[in-house]
């Protein structure tokens, strides 16, 4: 079993969160719109309360040869799976390992996802150092149909070419289980990551697959954020998402006659770049558009962006 220990103060935020509506155009928590924004979360599993009964099931040690080993369990805020070197599974004929999860329960009951249906499952994940990629297959995230054991449809695999390793994200029931997304393995070890899927089931189904490197705030924006947070109302907060998700401002843009900067970053997971700066830009006669690439949405005070943020707005005004 890898022997990895996170790093001290490393308290983690794995809850995964899912999203499911017939219709899904961003990976954001809003009321149902007929802009098709995505429903509250339907599954947000608590590890410390929710433990196990997250899940429909575990699997792991399949042919009970080692009843002593934890395979799946809760540390603080987050789950671990552990997996021996001798452990070997009841099928494929000795081949291959498994720890799972399957399945996901919220408050009892389990959640099915249904052909046409658009979900989103977002959660977080640490890689050790000591995992690797392999040239046959491993699969640490698939999508099946539990009636009929049908698939994996779609999956998140640790790959391997010679010496170089991969985390690839592949359309596995396809004709050569093409990739999806792919990215190198070794930047994203011994770290927490980000792994975001959207998908529709279905004959004509389709999935993307997005992993972030990521993230590091300071504490001084951390406490600015509670700061703000704190000084608004319950009720003011919910109005003001209903207001600016649901309100129609094209007549409005249209009017502008004063030159215009719309700023905005491609990784924005709070306001979607191509439902607001991009149709805004074509809408706002003579607007100026600047694309931030992988800025997140408060890029005005994240280290990354910001000196970038205040030359543009400085240059801009004096032109």
């Amino acid at each position: 079993m890898p022997d990895h220990t996170l790093p001290d103060g490393f308290s983690r935020r794995t809850v995964l969160r899912s999203l499911a509506v017939t219709a899904l155009a961003a990976p954001a928590v809003f009321s149902p719109l007929n802009t098709a924004f995505a429903a509250a979360p339907l599954w947000h599993p608590n590890p410390a309360t929710d433990g196990l009964k997250a899940f429909e099931g575990i699997e792991a040690d399949r042919g009970n040869h080692h009843p002593d080993r934890k395979y799946v369990v809760v540390e603080g805020d987050h789950y671990r799976f552990n997996i021996w070197k001798d452990d070997r599974d009841t099928t494929g004929g000795g081949d291959r390992q498994r720890t799972e999860s399957k399945g996901m329960v919220q408050n009892g009951t389990a959640l099915k996802m249904k052909n046409g249906e658009t979900w989103t499952i977002s959660y977080e994940m640490y890689i050790p150092s000591s995992l690797h990629g392999t040239s046959k297959f491993t699969h640490i995230f698939q999508t099946k149909t539990p009636s009929t054991n049908g698939g994996p449809w779609v999956t998140l695999d640790l790959t391997r070419s010679g010496s170089k390793e991969m985390i690839n994200a592949r359309a596995y029931a396809n004709s050569g289980s093409p990739s999806i997304a792919q990215t190198e393995l070794a930047p994203l070890r011994d770290k927490w990551i980000t792994i975001e899927w959207t998908f529709t089931p279905g004959d004509k189904g389709k999935a993307s697959c997005v992993i972030r490197n990521g993230s590091t705030v300071s504490q001084g924006l951390r406490d600015s954020f509670w700061l703000l947070s704190m000084t608004v109302g319950e009720k003011g907060a919910y109005d003001c998402i209903k207001a600016f998700s649901e309100t129609d401002t094209t007549e409005d843009l249209k009017k502008f006659d004063v030159p215009t900067l719309i700023i905005h970053g491609d990784d924005d997971q709070i306001v979607p770049i191509a439902a607001a700066a991009l149709k805004s830009a074509k809408i706002i006669p003579n607007a100026t558009l600047k694309v931030y690439p992988g800025a997140p949405h408060g890029l005005a005070q994240t280290t990354a962006y910001k000196d970038t943020f205040n030359n543009d707005l400085l240059d801009f005004i004096k032109s």
